[in-house]
C-alpha cells in the first residue's frame, strides 16, 4: 500500500508540470464578440474591443485584424459568436488571408509573464486546424526591446479529434524583451487557402519540453524500482 501511494505521488509530481508555473490567460475568447468577413475583394480591417474582463483577456482589450490577400474567394473571422466561445477563422473558394490579435495596443500591459522564471511558454489550444500554418509572436516592452518567435502549426486536426496544445518557448524567441514586464503582445496567424482554424484559448504558463518529460520520469521510475526491491526483500 505504501509503495503504491509513494509511486502515485512521485508520478503526480513529475507530470503536473503546469503546477510549477502560474498560468496567465491571454485570451479565453469567451468575452466580447467580433464577426467580419471579406468576399471577392482584397481588403483588411481592424476591430478594437475595450473594457473586457481582465481575467479573460489580458489587459482587458483586444484588437482583431483580418486581411484578405486575394481578389477572389472569402475569408472570415469570428470571436465568441453564437454558441462558439472560440476564435474561428475560415477561408473558402480559394480565398487566402491572415489574421492578427493584439493586446496592449492602447494601454501598456505591464504584464509579468515569466512569474519569476516559473513560466516559460506561450500555449495555444486548437480545436480545429485542418491545414498547416504558422503563428508569429511578438512580445514588446515600451522602454525598448522585443522578442519574436514562430510556432509551426501542424494540419490534420478536425472535429471530433481531441483538442491539441501547441507551444512557443520563450527561450526559442529572438530579441531582448523582458518577460517580467511585457507591455504589448502581437500574434499573426497564417494558414493555407480553404482552411479552417478554431482556437479555444491562448495562455502563458509552464510547459515541459517533450525530451524533458522523459528525463523527469527516469528518476521517478528508478525510485519505483528501488521501492519494489526493498519490499520484495522484506517479503
Amino acid at each position: 500500500m505504501k509503495m503504491r501511494v509513494l509511486c502515485a505521488g512521485a508520478l503526480c509530481l513529475a507530470l503536473a508540470g503546469g503546477a510549477w508555473g502560474v498560468d496567465i490567460m491571454v485570451d479565453s475568447f469567451d468575452v466580447g464578440g467580433v464577426a467580419t468577413n471579406f468576399t471577392s475583394v482584397a481588403n483588411s480591417g481592424n476591430m478594437d474591443e475595450t473594457g473586457l474582463s481582465g481575467t479573460d483577456v489580458l489587459g482587458g482589450q483586444r484588437r482583431s485584424y483580418l486581411e484578405q490577400l486575394t481578389a477572389s474567394g472569402t475569408t472570415a473571422l469570428e470571436i465568441n459568436i453564437g454558441a462558439s466561445s472560440n476564435l474561428v477563422y475560415t477561408s473558402g473558394d480559394s480565398g487566402d488571408g491572415l489574421f492578427r490579435l493584439s493586446y496592449g495596443f492602447s494601454t501598456d500591459l505591464n504584464a509579468n509573464l515569466s512569474q519569476n522564471g516559473t513560466n516559460n511558454s506561450f500555449r495555444f489550444l486548437f480545436d480545429v486546424a485542418d491545414f498547416a500554418g504558422t503563428i508569429q509572436v511578438i512580445a514588446s516592452t515600451t522602454a525598448g526591446g522585443s522578442s519574436t518567435g514562430t510556432v509551426n502549426i501542424a494540419g490534420g486536426l478536425n472535429a471530433p479529434d481531441p483538442d491539441r496544445w501547441d507551444y512557443l518557448f520563450f527561450s526559442s524567441m529572438t530579441g531582448g524583451a523582458d518577460f517580467s514586464d511585457i507591455d504589448r503582445l502581437d500574434f499573426q496567424f497564417e494558414t493555407a487557402q480553404n482552411s479552417d482554424w478554431t482556437i479555444k484559448e491562448i495562455i502563458v504558463g509552464f510547459t515541459i519540453p517533450e525530451p524533458g518529460l522523459g528525463l523527469l520520469l527516469v528518476p521517478v521510475l528508478g525510485g519505483i524500482l528501488y521501492l519494489r526491491r526493498r519490499l520484495s526483500k522484506k517479503a
